[in-house]
């Protein structure tokens, strides 16, 4: 399989704020790395989804092996890359404990063991794919696409970077909405055919879980796998599609982050602002006079996106959705 990247939808709306999806296949060891990101939206495929066979078929076809063994040191960054004979052995013991893990986890398999568990011997040498969407990079890519990261979290950060540098945003109106996996021309055509397409867009960010994006697509089934999403409260593939904020929605959601004399970070309302704060003002707090230390602003959040409003955030008690219907 190897590293892979593409951007699968990119807009920007009337007010200037960029939002864009990527399925991206990478290391499935940097997934814990990926999912520390709290400002991204991720869907990943499954290791308790796919079928222990097809699994280990992957890893036998295609084994993640990394391209360099570096030497162990003191701290997070290995040292100098072996080579020569002990690059040799280092490689000969990562192919034979792969060997080891297909062979295990094909005894579990055999054994009736279900594939949440047989699955699980076979990550360290297998490729992963995700679905990742955000409007916020900057710390991502401080952060990954640096030298003191991980080599291989590196490397499909750096793509990440790239195209996106490389791409030209679509830009959206405020009843247009941003759609991994569905085209401009299919959604029209899907609403000819009375097809939700927000709904279709939905089910196929899910369908990374089971890495079933080839081949035909059935839109109507799609419809059908969105329901039971929402029935069952999985939320995260939701989070991928958003419309642009509304005129309305920007100037309600307009906030500043400020911090008075090195306090906490806070959110203010622009409501509650004159005018917008820079850093040396004053602001009046109960007992005192507060010089504010940090600004940044404004800003138009909602959950993780700036300018954004994803389909999640139309689902009333998303956070709880059983126990919202339950009060209801």
């Amino acid at each position: 399989m190897g590293y892979a990247c593409k951007i699968l939808a990119d807009s920007i709306s009337l007010a200037g704020h960029r939002i864009t999806t990527f399925e991206v296949t990478f290391p499935r060891i940097v997934l814990a790395e990926v999912n520390t990101h709290c400002m991204l939206a991720r869907c990943s495929a499954s290791s308790r989804a796919q079928p222990v066979p097809k699994k280990i078929n992957a890893v036998q076809l295609d084994p993640f092996i990394p391209e360099a063994f570096g030497r162990n040191q003191k701290g997070m960054q290995p040292g100098e890359a072996l080579d020569g004979q002990e690059d040799r052995k280092a490689r000969e013991l990562w192919v034979t404990a792969a060997s080891d893990a297909v062979y295990n986890a094909g005894r579990l398999a055999a054994l009736g063991v279900h594939k949440q568990y047989a699955n699980r011997l076979l990550e360290p040498f297998s490729w992963h794919t995700a679905v990742i969407t955000a409007t916020e990079w900057d710390n991502f890519e401080h952060l990954r696409v640096n030298p003191m990261a991980q080599g291989e979290f590196q490397t499909i950060a750096r793509m990440m970077k790239e195209a996106r540098e490389h791409s030209e945003p679509r830009k959206l109106l405020e009843d247009e909405w941003h759609m991994p996996y569905v085209g401009f021309h299919e959604g029209i055509e899907l609403q000819k055919d009375a097809i939700n397409p927000v709904k279709v867009s939905v089910a196929r960010c899910a369908r990374v879980s089971t890495l079933t994006q080839d081949g035909v697509r059935d839109s109507r089934a799609d419809v059908a796998l969105y329901e039971r999403l929402l029935e069952s409260g999985h939320m995260s593939p939701l989070e991928h599609v958003a419309r642009p904020m509304t005129k309305w929605e920007l100037l309600i959601t307009e906030s500043f982050d400020i911090a008075l004399d090195d306090g906490p970070i806070l959110r203010v309302a622009s409501s509650s602002l004159d005018k917008a704060p820079t850093i040396g003002d004053t602001w009046r707090t109960e007992d005192s006079l507060k010089t504010i230390t940090y600004a940044r602003g404004p800003v138009h959040f909602s959950a993780k996106f700036n300018g954004w409003v994803s389909r999640r955030q139309f689902v009333h008690g998303e956070h709880d959705i059983l126990g919202h219907r339950a009060a209801k």
